[in-house]
């Protein structure tokens, strides 16, 4: 496979459609030189009034020295003026550029504010980060497009070779992008475009088409060397604007586990720099791989931005945010998958008690929240569980004590580590004590000392 393609930072701007910033000439630099035996006073060569060099000019030739030079100062004055006007309309276009850019940024934002302003222009060192983001993109991009599908009959070490030559290439370039901390990554999840369209009703397919299997089964294996998770998205596409707008209408995981959550996908997570548009919509859905680090899967995944003001007032964003709780109990009750997303999982869980400071977990019905408390004795993070326990927003949740004392008697769980683990639970009074597990667990039948 021949080297990826290397974009040079002079045509960065050009492959996303963005015209070439214009070339402004600088200004004429008039120097005048004065000798001794002239006068102190310095007088500018174009300051002389026209007629003045005609008049006392005893040329024979009319004049035509004097008449030449005046028709040259006047020349370079209607020069000067165009040169200004043509400067004034570039900087007026991109100033209309640069607002309707931010106007659809604005339009697009998960608020819904009406309101444009003008984007602040970027620094120096926020330029170099996106152009070197945009670098990132093309050589990924190039590497995918470089994957192809291998025939049945075709056993020969070439293909191979080939496949082993593609994933290399990806293997050189996905480090750049995850090893980066997750705050100054310039996105938190990438989306290649894959070939073919695909029914809803079974989504995603046991095996994709065409060459869509060979990048899925190549970032699968990707994903267990690399700390990456592969999602695939089905996109609801707006085809009013010249350049289509897209909205993930559904999302699944690599064992198939649905999440139902509208996530736009703003241009600059796009791989592919431009895509086509269609002139009649399709019965199938556009389908895209995507790609999220796994220290950012809940940034990615969550349906809002913090703070969330309205969110616990909105029944779909309540329902979604259930959904993906839901997703990562089903996801991490499985031994391998919990080593793996737990992290993500108690990120998820502590952003869901911040939604609200009093209630806390509570803000989910009750049975979610007893899983969520299982899980975390299952993982046996008894730091996580006492913190989990001491944001139950003054509810004591006895079935999750109640199923920690048969797990102790059936000796499915060490006692030792949880003597020193507190839960707050509310007393007869109203005031808060702090009880230890073990002795809930001793006094487990007397559940009126607790209310």
């Amino acid at each position: 496979m021949p080297p990826p393609i290397k974009r040079s930072y002079a045509t960065a701007n050009l492959d996303n459609g963005a015209s070439p910033a214009s070339k402004r000439r600088r200004p004429i630099e008039v120097i005048v030189l004065s000798s001794d035996s002239e006068s102190d006073d310095e007088v500018d060569p174009f300051d002389i009034p026209p007629r003045a060099v005609l008049e006392g000019d005893d040329d024979e030739d009319e004049n035509r020295f004097g008449a030449e030079e005046v028709e040259e100062y006047e020349t370079f004055e209607e020069e000067d003026e165009d040169e200004d006007e043509d400067v004034n309309h570039h900087d007026e276009d991109d100033v209309e550029e640069e607002y309707d850019a931010n106007e659809v940024e604005s339009h697009d934002d998960d608020n819904g504010s009406q309101d444009s302003q003008p984007r602040r222009s970027l620094t120096i060192l926020e330029q170099l980060q996106q152009d070197a983001f945009s670098d990132l993109k093309l050589d990924l991009r190039l590497e995918l497009d470089e994957l192809r599908p291998r025939a049945k009959e075709d056993t020969s070490d070439d293909a191979g070779d080939s496949e082993k030559a593609a994933a290399d290439g990806l293997r050189c370039v996905l480090p750049q992008w995850l090893d980066q901390d997750k705050m100054s990554r310039c996105s938190n999840h990438l989306f290649y475009r894959l070939d073919a369209k695909y029914s809803e009703k079974q989504f995603p397919p046991q095996v994709f088409d065409g060459r869509d299997q060979a990048i899925v089964e190549t970032l699968c294996e990707l994903a267990a060397e690399f700390p990456l998770e592969i999602f695939f998205a089905l996109l609801d596409r707006d085809d009013s604007d010249s350049y289509p707008s897209y909205l993930v209408r559904h999302l699944a995981d690599r064992q198939g586990h649905d999440l139902v959550l509208d996530i736009a996908v703003d241009e600059q997570s796009w791989l592919q720099t431009k895509l086509p548009s269609l002139k009649a919509r399709a019965p199938d859905c556009e389908a895209a791989v995507v790609l999220v680090p796994r220290d950012s899967m809940v940034d990615s995944l969550l349906p809002y931005v913090e703070p969330p003001s309205s969110l616990l007032t909105r029944p779909s964003s309540i329902k979604s945010l259930q959904a993906l709780v839901t997703y990562f109990l089903d996801t991490i009750s499985e031994e391998d998958n919990r080593n793996r997303l737990f992290p993500a999982f108690k990120e998820l869980c502590v952003r869901v008690w911040q939604l609200d400071q009093t209630k806390g977990l509570a803000v989910l019905p009750e049975d979610l929240v007893n899983s969520i408390l299982k899980a975390v004795v299952d993982a046996q993070d008894w730091g996580f569980l006492e913190a989990a326990a001491s944001h139950l927003g003054g509810r004591p949740h006895m079935g999750f004590f109640y199923w920690v004392g048969e797990k102790v008697a059936a000796n499915g769980l060490l006692l030792a580590p949880l003597e020193k683990r507190y839960a707050d639970n509310p007393s007869s009074s109203g005031k808060g004590c702090k009880l230890t597990v073990l002795e809930f667990i001793n006094r487990r039948t007397h559940f009126h000392d607790l209310l």
